[in-house]
């Protein structure tokens, strides 16, 4: 199975005032899946959930296309972005309209952090 990386730079996310809480994912058999997601808050009251992980699929799944392997670009070693307003998926926004955003890199994951956090406050 591919060995996937954490995200570089930790400390820019701090730069741009985003408060990071980390989770490893390296348990295959009770979880099935096996990474890394962060969760950035912002004082606007947002939050950037950014994902990478490879799910362990049963045998009898192997060959199903449909079957899904983990986030968006964890095959590529690429991140999954979500924009969340207290705590649910938020769309309203054009940093991530209509969808989750996948296939990020890490500098491209800094990028959309920082249109993040300069969305203006939730509370308004």
């Amino acid at each position: 199975m591919k060995e996937l990386t954490e995200l570089k730079n930790e400390s820019l996310f701090a730069s741009i005032g985003a408060k990071m809480r980390k989770t490893m994912f390296n348990d295959t058999f009770v979880s099935g899946r096996r990474g890394y997601h962060y969760e950035f808050d912002f004082a606007n009251g947002f939050t950037a959930s950014v994902s990478k992980f490879l799910a362990v699929l049963p045998p009898q799944f192997a060959n199903n296309p449909y079957a899904q392997t983990g986030t968006h670009g964890a095959t590529k070693n690429l991140w999954e972005l979500a924009l969340l307003l207290k705590g649910k998926f938020c769309y309203d926004y054009e940093v991530t309209r209509f969808d989750v955003v996948g296939y990020l890199t890490d500098d491209e994951v800094l990028e959309k952090c920082k249109k993040i956090a300069s969305l203006p406050s939730a509370e308004s």
